[in-house]
């Protein structure tokens, strides 16, 4: 049963989460969402290489919606699962509420 840990920085305070889905990136994905207290929807996901070879540098991107609010985020890596996550943190941050006592 695919298993990912996810350690995010909000606002200075680090939280950590694991979680198991249908494969690694899902797995990611849920962990990413307990460790923010959040929950997005997936609507899009693309991927491309950037470079060629077995090493190649993957970019993707990613589009989330919450509630009536949608972002979209992009990252690259040469691993795809790292690369997805990454751009999912980058469209969610977009979309997080912010903390209450936390600057604007």
């Amino acid at each position: 049963m695919p298993t990912a840990s996810v350690e995010v920085e909000r606002e200075g305070k680090v939280s950590s989460a694991s979680a198991v889905g249908n494969g690694p990136l899902d797995a990611a994905l849920r962990a990413a969402n307990v460790a923010l207290d959040l929950d997005l929807e997936l609507i899009e996901f693309h991927t491309r290489a950037l470079t060629a070879g077995t090493d190649a540098l993957a970019e993707v991107v990613v589009r989330v919606r919450r509630g009536e609010v949608e972002s979209t985020g992009q990252a690259a890596s040469t691993d795809t699962v790292e690369a997805a996550l990454k751009a999912y943190l980058s469209a969610a941050s977009a979309v997080l509420p912010a903390r209450k006592g936390a600057a604007a």
